[in-house]
């Protein structure tokens, strides 16, 4: 298959922007890689959507499935972060709890965008927090226990600068038993 002049131009042309995308990241998560070094990142506030109307779906890294979606979602406020802790499975609430920002569990750029969001004063879209149940894989065995399935690193980010409490984002096919879960009303 051969390519036209204008589709080797238009090419190029993608291939030289992302490479600089990619320059300006690796710049920008050293400088933040610096300042969290020299102690002078110390007080970051974490921003977020709460309003289901400013959430761009497409932004979403690890987008839900369009059947998780059929329902809509929901935003809770204010869950208490040790209480979502207790109540997921094991291995991501340790992880959290040990409070080390960079570790060998998350990508270090991803904490970075993390941090360089709320620097700038950009909210997030909330982690999405599933129940591992027969909704998400009719082929597992139902639990009572929460995964967040996106929003690992803004997790992170948040519990280590301070945050007890953080919002979370809930498909409304699992919006009741999330609620029952999490004592809520």
């Amino acid at each position: 298959m051969e390519l036209s002049q204008e589709e080797i131009e238009k090419f190029w042309a993608e291939k030289l922007a992302s490479d600089e995308r990619i320059r300006v990241r690796n710049r920008r998560h050293q400088e933040i890689l610096t300042l969290f070094k020299s102690s002078k990142l110390t007080d970051l506030k974490p921003l977020w959507h709460t309003d289901i109307n400013e959430i761009d779906l497409s932004k979403q890294r690890e987008n839900l499935r369009d059947d998780l979606l059929d329902e809509g979602f929901t935003i809770l406020q204010n869950i208490n972060i040790e209480l979502l802790f207790d109540k997921m499975q094991s291995g991501n609430p340790e992880m959290f709890r040990e409070k080390e920002l960079y570790n060998d569990d998350l990508n270090d750029w991803k904490i970075s965008d993390v941090i360089d969001n709320w620097l700038n004063k950009v909210k997030l879209i909330p982690p999405t927090i599933l129940v591992i149940d027969k909704v998400i894989d009719k082929t597992i065995k139902d639990t009572c226990k929460l995964f967040p399935t996106d929003g690992k690193h803004r997790i992170n980010v948040a519990y280590y600068f301070g945050a007890t409490t953080i919002p979370i984002f809930v498909v409304n096919k699992q919006l009741e038993k999330i609620k029952t879960i999490l004592n809520l009303e």
